[in-house]
């Protein structure tokens, strides 16, 4: 077996907001340490020798990029965002004859816009198929796709070798602790990546990496849970570790993670998540209309009180960033002045707001390509709309507004969010709000403490004389109310400044030209049709895919009249993620297949998705009964794909007519 030298890249990202960088040290030039290299050396075999090169703090991989060495392989990770830089990666290494794979969220989503561009694909978890790869290319015998089909335990998870990062460029550190997500959210691919089941790391090991975090010098730590909350027994005995933890180490960890509102609802969780160290929760708020959340099956805020529930969170001295998303059916022109009202009433100390994204293949993308709202998707994923706009493409035609009312929109409540007198008003107000302090060792206000803060800010040009002003006032408000929660409030303000930095340098005069390109006629949507085709390899193998489908749905759904109905939904969701790319049956569409029978029966029986268990397979139906059913099934599925009968003839926005609609392109 011969040795191996590996290259692994991760992509810059051109539009980061620095939404994360808690750290005003001089040298830091990025926000996250680089988990998915580190993990991936880690899982690495003693022959193989790792270097890393992350774009964000090296620079962007070019032609005339120079190497000490010759790699027998580079892998470039990334989500579908990094699509741009990954090709230009992969290019860059092709020319010179070495062997180019890709793995990552990206690819995993869409493998077909890749295909043609790197020599090896890596789809779903890397855990067995990157060893199992690593092995096979050192004896010469290699296959052109890895595809890992079941979702590996993470309990004898390997850590990340951290070894070949300067981890002092970077903001924060990042571990892991669980995978999958319980939840359905229309908009959201994240349970087609990890699935519906959470799967835990074993406790001691998190504490393991955390340690080591520590040992290379991050102060905070980014948890990249998708869903940190969504197994509160096991969350709970964490954040006791992590608050025991912190209490034996020199300089405590400050951590923030993702998490649903549900976290609100349990004071025992919150008290232990603010005496962990846990500085800041990201939360999907989404939008305030509650028709909007009931459309999009964001279940965690059914039914809520969402400005009782992040203000209940934040009393906990817990700072919240809001994800807030503008854009969907429900939204008009008057949406911006509400979320800004409830933004500042609510006193969220981090806004981040969104434009509706429809992942491809997920439920919103197959409802809103039906109606005519999706922007040609290859534009779209490629990032091609607009060089300087690349990140914050949206590839959604709103309903009750036009393009550019939703930029304009967008772009306006952005920058009055970020005015220096809303950020002080939203910081003051949260001081107020907190009625238990988190009981952990943090640094207390002092003059020293906010003149050295000021000192850090201006060296890295991030204020003006009003955000000085501010950090004064706000200093003055905390050393009044609650010294202790200082340093919660500086990461705060910290960030802060960063996003509002972005904004006014990249974010807003992008949207700003982008407005002027679609007002001018310039820039013009591309609309995409879609019918995704009943494939014929798929009739070919209709009675092979029905034989499980059948037997799982007839098992676990309580009204057998649904069973018809529920098999199309199943084959429908089926072919809008794979259709065009079916050949044959694998054991990954298998697998795929029964995650959506669990998730149609739980809807069909009103179970929530995150407590349904299904029971095992019953006998397989009879030849008879599947010839009878397929035809039946199939003319189901041409009805409903049969998009193009559907669609309108022209889109279907109410300021169609008005000066800023621009014509809108039908592609066939």
């Amino acid at each position: 077996m011969k040795e191996l030298n590996v290259l692994l890249v991760g992509p810059d990202y051109r539009m980061s907001t620095g939404w994360i960088t808690m750290d005003a040290r001089k040298g830091i030039v990025a926000d996250f340490g680089p988990i998915v290299l580190a993990t991936l050396a880690g899982l690495a075999p003693d022959f193989v020798t790792i270097d890393l090169w992350d774009e964000p703090t090296k620079g962007h991989i070019t032609d005339d990029t120079q190497f000490d060495r010759h790699y027998d392989f580079v892998g470039v990770t990334g989500y579908s965002g990094h699509i741009d830089q990954a090709l230009r990666i992969a290019s860059v290494f092709r020319k010179r004859d070495m062997l180019v794979g890709v793995g990552g969220p990206g690819v995993s989503v869409h493998p077909q816009a890749y295909r043609d561009h790197f020599d090896i694909l890596f789809i779903g978890e890397a855990e067995e198929t990157w060893p199992q790869f690593l092995e096979e290319l050192a004896n010469d015998n290699y296959q052109k796709e890895y595809r890992q089909i079941s979702k590996p335990s993470l309990d004898n998870a390997t850590p990340p070798k951290w070894d070949g990062v300067d981890t002092s460029a970077y903001a924060m550190g990042q571990v892991q602790t669980t995978r999958g997500c319980p939840f359905d959210c229309n908009f959201c691919d994240v349970i087609y990546l990890f699935g519906r089941k959470m799967r835990h790391k074993p406790i001691p090991v998190v504490m393991d990496e955390i340690r080591e975090l520590s040992r290379q010098g991050f102060s905070t730590a980014f948890i990249t849970d998708d869903e940190f909350v969504g197994d509160t027994r096991y969350t709970k005995e964490l954040l006791r570790e992590l608050r025991q933890l912190n209490h034996t180490l020199e300089h405590p960890i400050g951590f923030s993670t993702q998490a649903t509102i549900n976290a609100s609802r349990d004071p025992e969780l919150l008290e232990l998540c603010a005496d962990a160290g846990m500085m800041f929760l990201f939360v999907g708020v989404e939008s305030v209309n509650p028709e909007a959340i009931k459309n999009i099956n964001k279940l965690p805020n059914f039914n809520k009180d969402m400005f009782v529930e992040v203000r209940k969170i934040m009393s906990y001295g817990i700072a919240l960033r809001g994800n807030t998303i503008v854009g969907f059916d429900e939204d008009d022109t008057s949406t911006f002045d509400q979320l800004f009202r409830f933004h500042q009433d609510a006193f969220i100390s981090l806004p981040a707001v969104t434009i509706l994204q429809a992942p491809h293949g997920t439920p919103l993308w197959r409802k809103m390509i039906e109606n005519g709202q999706i922007i040609d998707a290859g534009a779209f994923e490629r990032g091609r709309y607009s060089d300087d706009y690349v990140g914050y493409n949206f590839n959604t035609l709103p309903k009750n507004m036009t393009r550019v009312e939703l930029m304009e929109g967008y772009r306006d409540l952005y920058a009055r969010l970020y005015e220096w007198d809303n950020i002080k008003l939203r910081n003051i107000g949260w001081l107020g709000l907190c009625d238990r302090l988190p009981q952990i060792p943090e640094q207390a206000f002092s003059q020293q403490a906010r003149d050295l803060l000021l000192d850090q800010l201006d060296h890295r040009s991030l204020l003006d004389p009003a955000g000085r002003r501010m950090i004064t006032e706000v200093g003055d408000a905390c050393r009044e109310i609650a010294p202790t929660l200082w340093s919660r409030l500086k990461v705060s303000i910290i960030m802060q400044a960063h996003v509002r930095q972005s904004l006014h340098k990249k974010i807003l005069p992008s949207l700003t030209e982008q407005i002027r390109k679609e007002k001018s006629g310039e820039f013009k949507p591309v609309v995409r049709t879609f019918r995704p085709p009943v494939p014929i390899s798929f009739r070919q193998h209709i009675r092979e895919l029905l034989r499980p489908v059948y037997a799982r749905l007839e098992q676990n759904l309580n009204d057998p009249k649904q069973l018809n109905e529920a098999i199309t939904e199943v084959f429908v969701d089926f072919l809008v993620r794979w259709g065009d790319e079916f050949e044959t049956p694998a054991e990954h569409h298998t697998v795929f297949l029964m995650e959506l029978c669990d998730r149609t029966c739980a809807k069909a029986n009103g179970v929530p998705p995150e407590t349904f268990v299904p029971k095992e397979n019953g006998p397989p139906p009879s030849a008879g009964l599947i010839f009878r059913t397929q035809q039946d099934i199939l003319r189901n599925l041409d009805l409903e794909l049969g998009f193009e009968e559907k669609m309108p003839h022209t889109h279907r926005q109410q300021h169609h007519n008005s000066p800023e609609a621009q014509p809108i392109i039908w592609k066939n």
